[in-house]
């Protein structure tokens, strides 16, 4: 799936524009989870709900949405899921965060390697 990405002025091929200017790609960030969870890709992509892959692939969904422009609808098509659920990954990921200082640690530690 080629998806094609608009910001004012510029047209993106599966890349991503952040605000610090530099690009990255939902298969990108979902390769850097993957590694640090220790699962595969296509785990994290594939339709299940296997323990083992369902926290790393709602992280993957919280940090792609808070790492590029992707609307919910955009970021549920990456993953072949409803947006619901990627907006219901989001909120409980946010609410980990929130309370939990070793998952915040966790999101941190995954996003400067991005």
């Amino acid at each position: 799936m080629i998806s094609y990405y608009t910001y004012p002025g510029l047209k993106f091929k599966d890349e991503i524009a952040t605000p610090m200017g530099a690009f990255h790609s939902p298969k990108h960030i979902v390769s850097v989870v993957a590694k640090y969870f220790d699962v595969s890709v296509s785990e994290i992509t594939k339709v299940g709900r296997r323990r083992e892959t369902v926290f790393p692939r709602q992280v993957a969904m919280y940090i792609i949405r808070n790492e590029t422009n992707l609307t919910w609808l955009a970021i549920g098509n990456f993953f072949n899921k409803n947006h619901t659920t990627v907006i219901a990954a989001y909120n409980y990921i946010e609410g980990k965060i929130n309370t939990d200082t070793s998952t915040k640690r966790q999101i941190e530690k995954i996003i400067s390697s991005i």
